[in-house]
């Protein structure tokens, strides 16, 4: 299930994109991550770390990270080391459902890479995105 959302959510990304802005981290967050503010990048950590730990990586990427770009959607990147996909699931239900009591009711993509096959939004994740933590 994890698998085909992120599959679907590769489709619909474009893969060309530029790295063009400086940005400004401050005790590893991004706090120039346009238009997202300090409280929101905040709350997004805070939250990924309640319900993920401290062993997982996250990501912003996609148009959040360029200020000219346009766009609705916040995408975040996590990388996991846990190989349990129900567990996973559970995890990213309960961290969008705090999202939306934390930065309001906005549209929230997150992908997980579990160690699956690589998939070209993994690349292009790693590679565009802004590393949180």
């Amino acid at each position: 299930l994890s698998l085909s959302l992120s599959l679907s959510l590769s489709l619909s990304l474009s893969l060309t994109l530029s790295h063009t802005h400086a940005y400004k981290i401050s005790s590893g967050v991004c706090t120039d991550c346009f238009p997202l503010s300090p409280k929101d990048i905040a709350s997004i950590i805070e939250s990924l770390r309640k319900f993920f730990g401290r062993t997982h990586h996250l990501r912003i990427f996609d148009w959040r990270v360029y200020p000219q770009k346009k766009g609705g959607d916040i995408d975040l990147y996590i990388e996991s080391t846990c190989p349990d996909i129900r567990h996973l699931i559970d995890m990213k239900s309960k961290f969008l459902v705090a999202l939306v009591y934390k930065i309001g009711d906005r549209k929230v993509d997150v992908v997980i890479n579990f160690g699956a096959p690589e998939l070209p939004i993994y690349r292009v994740a790693r590679k565009e995105g802004i590393q949180l933590v």
